[in-house]
């Protein structure tokens, strides 16, 4: 939109919705341009707000009562049909009514076909004007905490659940707003996410099989004393075999040994067998897992790249594919200029780009032709890029789609609105 406003956002908020993609782009074209084709002036002032443009439940009765000359009762009606909170079945009855009654105040059947056929566009999805501005103004407290206190905001969206993205998104998101991921730690990490110093620090509970009783004993025991070394650590928490062994594997035991993690891992095991194996251990403890085994093991134990985001991470093997960074995809809609500051669309589709990323989120549409496209989101280190997928597309990449952590996408790149898209050809599984 390119608009800051309260307004704008409220608007945002409820005109984003499923199977709205066509008032969107009214929406936008009016927004900028101050340009279109104008109804009858009874219609117009009833919706001069949101520019002619159905974005609200409450426009559905305000388009019957101008055109129509519906009453309260009977527009607020229409609306709930139309919204789906009645059943569709009466919808006919009242577009015969809707037309009669606008031919009765002088409507040319031009403007009524027009404005009828908004109305049953609008159908579904939908919100009401307050609902919208409540999740409005939750959207501009956010979006200041996300600016100002990132090492807040990060942890506290981790500890509620996430939202439309993946975890592992807001994680890499919170590095590239400069924060620090701090691995967990048994010496000071808690059950869940917290700010610590410039960075974030990983929550207790996102290694796998460490309960919030056990992040809770952990807690409690290091506020009486604090671990001395790993056989303290075990004698007083007592974990189970499986949370120990992946507390091992995330790191979250490195602070209390000076060995590797290989040699830390065979001390639980002693310890744990009641004998000690080290007076004659191998030499080969004192050498450290690899590179890629010690990446394994932080996925397998917390489900997320911690160290580093997984591109990085796993640069040698994707660096034989040829692509462009998502930041790479973005920067041209700074540098693009077209009538209207640059809002229409302002260059043709880019054929034959390439992008490695990890999908983020995903969504299906269904289509009035019963198939299936989707909309999905993919990031890599510098940024996220939106595809949309075809249903032919779909079909063949929807199991690389889903089971895919590492995709190599492969389509061309069209800007419209400031908004880079890309419209997928083909996905390649890389991880």
């Amino acid at each position: 939109m390119g608009r800051g406003g309260y307004e704008e956002v409220v608007a945002a908020t409820s005109i984003i919705r499923p199977a709205a993609r066509s008032a969107i782009v009214t929406y936008l074209e009016r927004l900028h341009t101050g340009m279109w084709e104008r109804l009858d002036h009874r219609y117009e002032n009833a919706l001069a707000e949101t520019r002619g443009v159905l974005v609200y439940q409450e426009d559905v009765a305000k388009a019957a009562t101008a055109v129509a000359g519906f009453g309260a009762a009977e527009a607020d009606r229409l609306r709930r049909i139309v919204c789906l909170k009645e059943p569709v079945s009466t919808l006919e009855e009242y577009r015969i009514r809707f037309h009669t009654g606008a031919a009765r105040r002088g409507f040319d059947s031009l403007t009524t076909t027009s404005v009828w056929r908004m109305i049953e566009e609008f159908s579904g999805y939908s919100f009401c004007k307050a609902h919208s501005a409540s999740y409005a103004l939750v959207a501009f407290r956010l979006a200041w905490m996300k600016v100002h206190f990132p090492e807040v905001f990060f942890p506290s969206v981790i500890n509620n659940g996430g939202g439309y993205y993946r975890r592992q998104f807001y994680l890499d998101e919170a590095r590239r707003s400069g924060l620090g991921i701090l691995r967990p730690d048994v010496t000071v990490s808690r059950g869940r996410y917290v700010a610590e110093g410039s960075g974030m620090r990983v929550g207790l509970t996102q290694i796998a099989g460490v309960t919030e009783h056990l992040a809770s004993r952990i807690v409690r025991e290091r506020g009486r004393s604090r671990f001395v070394d790993v056989e303290d650590f075990i004698g007083r928490v007592v974990p189970a075999d499986a949370a120990l062994r992946n507390l091992v594997h995330a790191g979250a035991l490195d602070s209390l040994s000076s060995g590797t993690r290989r040699r830390i891992r065979w001390q639980c095991f002693a310890i744990g067998a009641q004998r000690s194996l080290f007076a004659d251990s191998p030499v080969l403890l004192d050498v450290e897992h690899s590179a890629k085994t010690l990446v394994r093991h932080e996925v397998e134990s917390t489900g997320l790249f911690i160290s580093d985001h997984p591109i990085e991470m796993l640069r040698p093997a994707i660096d034989l594919w040829r692509r462009r960074n998502a930041i790479e995809v973005v920067e041209p809609i700074q540098r693009l200029v077209a009538h209207k500051a640059g809002w229409r669309k302002p260059a043709p589709p880019e054929p034959g780009v390439t992008l490695v990323g990890c999908p983020v989120a995903i969504k299906e549409v269904a289509m009035r032709s019963g198939e299936v496209m989707c909309f999905a989101s993919f990031e890599d280190e510098t940024g996220v890029v939106e595809t949309v997928l075809s249903p032919a597309v779909y079909r063949t990449s929807r199991r690389v789609l889903l089971r895919g952590y590492i995709i190599a996408i492969r389509g061309e790149v069209s800007y419209e609105w400031q908004t880079p898209m890309i419209t997928v050809r083909e996905l390649d599984l890389i991880v």
